[in-house]
């Protein structure tokens, strides 16, 4: 009877392996081709169709004759497609900088998620080890810290793009990417499975040293 919910833990955790590899396989070609794709936008003026997308605040419609007095539009914003075929190295390099540091976080917060749950395949015990401790630390980090970097770089990419494009004496607009802080909170929730798993592995210790 004991042996049923371990057999179902080495199954999950077997399943779990399985989609993070592959998901960090499939990550690491898509950023081959993105990283291809973008040195042939800023290089050699190949795929200029390509650009940095900016929010930007949509005119109000007129209303006279397509609604009864009193309606309203609500503000929205609509999304415009920033792209200078004469600056194409500025235009690639900015759009380097919207997606790959966010890819890159990724990435890495992948390999090290896979390798901690990896070792939790092979043994129970090495899932309380300090070397899964210190994989899911450095994908707690790397989610948390990185997230924030990731951002910061795609928030100024974007208003340096969205400057190219703005009249003279027009303040330039601004994005922020909610993906961002999901990203984060992700982070924190590592951290927090760390530390659990950190606490386990003492009490663990401390067991055998009773023993």
């Amino acid at each position: 009877m004991t042996d049923i919910p371990v057999r179902s833990a080495a199954r999950w955790l077997g399943a779990l392996n399985v989609l993070l590899s592959l998901g960090f396989g499939l990550a690491v070609m898509s950023a081959a081709v993105g990283v291809v794709g973008n040195y042939a936008i800023a290089f050699h003026s190949v795929g200029i169709s390509a650009g940095i997308d900016v929010s930007v605040p949509a005119p109000q419609p007129p209303l006279t004759g397509i609604v009864k007095p009193g309606a309203d539009v609500l503000p929205h914003d609509i999304t415009v497609t920033v792209r200078d075929p004469h600056h194409p190295t500025l235009t690639g390099a900015l759009y380097f900088l919207t997606w790959f540091p966010g890819v890159l976080v990724g990435l890495l917060s992948l390999n090290w998620l896979a390798k901690a749950v990896h070792l939790g395949r092979r043994a129970d015990r090495l899932l309380f080890s300090a070397e899964a401790v210190g994989l899911l630390t450095k994908a707690g980090w790397t989610l948390t810290l990185g997230s924030i970097v990731a951002a910061v770089l795609d928030s100024g990419a974007t208003f340096v793009a969205s400057a190219m494009m703005t009249p003279q004496g027009h303040p330039p607009y601004q994005r922020f990417t909610d993906g961002y802080v999901l990203l984060c909170v992700i982070g924190v929730a590592v951290l927090a499975a760390s530390e659990i798993v950190r606490r386990g592995r003492r009490l663990l210790d401390d067991l055998e040293g009773v023993v």
